[in-house]
């Protein structure tokens, strides 16, 4: 999954001049944003998935999953029961840890010298800068901050959404439920209904100019009319599938926007940014839940890892209060800067420009 070359982040041009004032307080606090990201990513959600697989493998007997493609119905595949569906699991947690490994490896130096300009030097945060670090923190900023709004909107309409009966979910399936979902939707999501139907038509017309392997990795992709349809296709099944899971129809505007952070992602970065968005957008209602749930059903032996993958470590509380504190400030900026270049690139490739290799980045 990771054999593709790394991404290249062309080099920071910053203005030589401190910014001061309140561009200085909103770039900190976006510098400070993408910091506070990672490390409640870190000290949360990766003890999550190192506790899942023992959890996971206590409850395996008499379970079955299937596998499946939406095509946009749901069309079954096979189902897997006992060690092969422990060995699926522990391979989807493993595409996740190497996943963030393959960012850290890759980008973490570039996002580094960044933070040391704006917090050192007094230089402006890059909004759109191409460092993977940077882009899934703040378009997870934007997702939830649109989630929350709408949620929000909806309630003063006096509507909820209606969401699958999780409290009949045992500790294990929801381990498993959020971990899955962040890697088999995004292959099913974005590798199948963008990926290969982008290799399918390239090949018809004899301009595959990408490796087959970029098809179902992704990165790398311009941004054209082809490419946006599918991505809107892709999320808009993404939507409907939701629906088809328990959901309710007032989910779908909220799955579809975040499927297109996702469908972009994938185009412009890679399959291994797409599923650490997913993630950690899953996970960040997840966490929560299974706080509230099930503390007091986790074996003995694994209270003390369970109580760090839950995110009560002093360090992840606090970087989660700053979190949502930034999150406040930063969500209508981010959602705003990534809608408007959103329909700018639209607008901008339904022209028929004849270079499409300037359009705007989402």
């Amino acid at each position: 999954m990771f054999t593709s070359p790394p991404f290249q982040t062309p080099p920071i041009t910053q203005p030589d001049a401190r910014e001061t004032g309140l561009r200085r307080f909103v770039s900190v606090a976006a510098c400070l944003a993408v910091v506070l990201f990672l490390a409640w990513l870190i000290t949360s959600h990766l003890p999550a998935l190192i506790i899942s697989i023992p959890i996971v493998a206590m409850n395996l007997e008499g379970v079955f999953y299937t596998l499946y493609i939406i095509t946009p119905v749901v069309v079954p595949i096979i189902d897997i029961s006992g060690f092969p569906f422990y060995l699926y699991f522990s391979g989807i947690v493993m595409i996740i840890v190497l996943s963030l490994s393959w960012v850290f490896k890759n980008e973490f130096k570039e996002f580094a010298r960044i933070v040391i300009a704006v917090l050192g030097e007094g230089k402006r945060f890059p909004i759109e800068s191409k460092n993977s670090y940077i882009l899934v923190s703040q378009l997870f900023i934007a997702t939830i901050s649109f989630s929350i709004a709408y949620l929000y909107l909806l309630q003063s309409f006096g509507t909820q959404i209606v969401s699958p009966d999780f409290k009949t979910f045992t500790l294990w399936e929801f381990l498993f439920g959020m971990m899955n979902a962040s890697v088999y939707e995004e292959i099913i999501s974005r590798v199948i209904l963008i990926g290969i139907p982008l290799l399918v038509v390239h090949l018809a017309v004899r301009q595959n100019k990408y490796k087959i392997r970029k098809y179902l990795l992704g990165g790398g992709f311009e941004i054209d009319r082809l490419s946006i349809f599918l991505i809107i296709l892709s999320s808009t099944i993404f939507g409907a599938a939701h629906v088809l899971y328990g959901w309710d129809w007032y989910k779908f505007p909220e799955a579809f926007i975040i499927g297109i952070a996702f469908g972009y992602l994938f185009l412009k970065k890679g399959l291994h940014t797409s599923i650490l968005l997913h993630f950690a957008v899953d996970y960040s209602s997840a966490l929560p839940m299974i706080l509230l749930r099930y503390m007091g059903n986790v074996p003995a032996n694994f209270s003390s890892l369970y109580a760090l993958a839950l995110g009560l470590n002093a360090a992840s509380v606090l970087a989660l209060f700053a979190l949502i504190l930034l999150c406040i400030i930063l969500g209508p900026v981010y959602f705003w800067h990534y809608g408007k270049n959103a329909v700018k690139c639209l607008v901008s490739v339904l022209q028929k420009q004849p270079d499409i290799r300037n359009e705007p980045d989402i």
